[in-house]
């Protein structure tokens, strides 16, 4: 009788030290699960906080040279509204009668050439064109956006020819003042960051139908798309070393 009880005893102690075991396991698998969110949670952040920075620190730059920009951090866009860059009605020309419209453009390109090569995964090599910190969030591309008021315009362009070429005409502009490196900055995959986009009218900042709106509305945008750091890769675990720790399992 004795020894059935010191059996039951042991089988229970067994038991107990085997669910003590499963409940430090589940404890470290909650916990290590929770430490993983924070970190992915902190890496979704991380790239919104460095463009913000980097909208913020070219804003502050170029307001220096007497250009002032709109910013949108959540959408990642520096905006020229007309009163900084404009184009003479209807045609792709910018308009220099009213503030030296192409002037202003290549102060955006030195200004650019100045801190995107922070951002970007392979600076040109040769000079040393970022003055700041590498950031570890670089860029996936800058677009170069046109847009138009929503007034069909007469003439041979519609909106959103006239829009894609008003892109492309501050694009080659700021590549002529500094081809050098704004040309040579690639993302990760070693594709080149600046291209062009025209979104005619179908993008307005302001919806009414007053000249003030129709101003608002005809601008260049520049919008910065960033790519989060890659995340490390973890070399799997052997496959005997894996079916020993689920067989090791109660």
């Amino acid at each position: 009788m004795a020894g059935l009880v010191f059996i039951f005893i042991a089988t229970l102690m067994v038991f107990v030290l085997q669910l003590q075991r499963q409940r430090d396991r589940t404890a470290k698998e909650e916990t290590r699960a929770r430490e993983e969110r924070a970190e992915l949670v902190q890496r979704g952040r991380a790239p919104q906080e460095t463009r913000r920075a980097l909208l913020e620190h070219l804003r502050s730059l170029l307001a220096e040279s007497g250009i002032t920009v709109d910013i949108n951090a959540d959408q990642g866009v520096l905006s020229l509204p007309e009163g900084s860059v404009s184009f003479i009605e209807g045609r792709d020309d910018f308009d220099n009668r009213h503030g030296d419209s192409e002037r202003r453009v290549r102060v955006l390109a030195r200004t650019l050439a100045q801190v995107l090569p922070c951002y970007s995964a392979r600076p040109p090599e040769g000079a040393d064109y970022c003055e700041g910190q590498r950031s570890e969030v670089l860029l996936e591309a800058v677009l170069i956006e046109g847009h138009t008021d929503k007034r069909r315009h007469q003439g041979p362009l519609g909106n959103w020819r006239l829009s894609a070429l008003r892109a492309i005409r501050t694009y080659d502009t700021l590549l002529d003042e500094r081809r050098e490196p704004l040309d040579r900055l690639v993302n990760r995959s070693g594709r080149k960051l600046l291209s062009v986009a025209g979104y005619a009218e179908t993008r307005p900042v302001d919806e009414g139908d007053t000249a003030e709106a129709y101003r608002r509305n005809r601008r260049i945008d520049l919008r910065f798309i960033v790519s989060p750091p890659p995340v490390a890769e973890v070399e799997p675990e052997p496959l005997e070393k894996t079916r020993e720790a689920m067989e090791a399992r109660p």
